[in-house]
């Protein structure tokens, strides 16, 4: 599964892949990158996971993965502030397995 998690200057969100890291399965892959460089790399990525300090992106976000059926979130905020890695990657694997059940 390809995550991209979608961050402002990348700082932050680039220590929360590491731990995410910890926890992958061999097939995964993890992404941060900035959000105005969404459009262009979303290519073939499962899940969006936005940081929260994003949150008042979200609607031009959400825009971008709906023209490529992407589901969009907001990463938890406290799985954000804890750096909590695994629970971060739990959340996609949710939002990915939601999406395949069609909800």
């Amino acid at each position: 599964m390809k995550i991209v998690l979608v961050c402002a200057a990348g700082m932050s969100t680039s220590l929360i892949v590491v731990q995410m890291e910890l926890n992958t399965r061999e097939e995964d892959q993890i992404i941060a990158i900035p959000a105005n460089e969404l459009a262009n790399r979303i290519d073939v990525c499962d899940v969006i996971l936005v940081a929260p300090q994003l949150r008042y992106k979200m609607d031009t976000i959400n825009k971008i993965g709906e023209t490529y059926n992407v589901p969009v979130e907001l990463i938890d905020m406290r799985s954000y502030g804890k750096m909590d890695g695994k629970m971060i990657l739990q959340q996609a694997y949710g939002i990915v397995e939601k999406a395949k059940q069609g909800g």
